[in-house]
């Protein structure tokens, strides 16, 4: 059963995203990406991929980017995995939006190999 940490870059992080690197034993690192998909996850990619797969969790809803040119600008920052904010809170037009990025990753991931 695979473990999976939320993370984060800074060593003086803390809260739900904190600092943590791969040598904790986990095999997902998440790390936040809430900003700007793209630099958050190329930040912290570069600082806690070590052994680990990477995710980037991604707020959509909080973007005014198409789903393909925001999920094109995040897998070219590396992660393995995607994560969606947050299904649950997400209406008709935020569930469309979370499909349009969830579809639009793949497509970007499959371009890249």
């Amino acid at each position: 059963m695979p473990i999976t940490l939320h993370a984060s870059a800074a060593p003086w992080a803390t809260g739900s995203f904190a600092w943590t690197d791969a040598e904790h034993g986990c095999d997902v690192l998440v790390a936040s990406c809430w900003t700007e998909p793209a630099a958050d996850a190329a930040r912290s990619l570069a600082h806690i991929r070590g052994g680990a797969r990477v995710g980037a969790y991604v707020r959509p809803d909080t973007s005014t980017r198409a789903a393909d040119e925001l999920m094109r600008d995040c897998v070219a920052a590396g992660p393995d995995e995607l994560h969606l904010y947050h299904l649950g809170l997400a209406g008709p037009e935020g569930l469309r939006r979370l499909a349009a990025c969830a579809a639009a990753f793949r497509a970007a991931r499959q371009a890249r190999l």
